[in-house]
C-alpha cells in the first residue's frame, strides 16, 4: 500500500495526498480533478490521477495526513472532498 503524490507548483516538492492506495488502484480512477490542500505554501491544488504517482511513504508522514484530515473533519478517503497533504 501506498500514498497518492502530487507535485507543488511553487516549491516543487512532492507532497502526499493522504489517499492511501494500492499501486494499481491509481490507474483505475476515474479523470476527475481532485483538490489538495498543501503543506508546504498553504495553497490548494487540483490535480488529476495522470498527474500524482503512489509512493511508499514512511509512516510519520502516513500519521502527518491522517492527522491533518481528522483536523479538517474530513477522516475518509473516499469522500468527494479533497484530503489535506502531510
Amino acid at each position: 500500500m501506498g500514498v497518492i503524490v502530487i507535485r507543488c507548483p511553487k516549491s516543487g516538492e512532492e507532497i502526499s495526498t493522504g489517499i492511501e492506495i494500492e499501486p494499481e488502484g491509481l490507474l483505475r480512477l476515474p479523470p476527475v480533478t481532485s483538490e489538495t490542500v498543501c503543506p508546504l505554501c498553504g495553497e490548494v491544488h487540483a490535480w488529476r490521477p495522470r498527474q500524482a504517482r503512489v509512493a511508499e511513504l514512511p509512516i510519520e508522514k502516513i500519521c502527518v495526513a491522517r492527522a491533518a484530515m481528522a483536523k479538517s473533519g474530513n477522516d475518509s478517503p473516499d469522500e468527494s472532498t479533497p484530503l489535506e497533504g502531510a
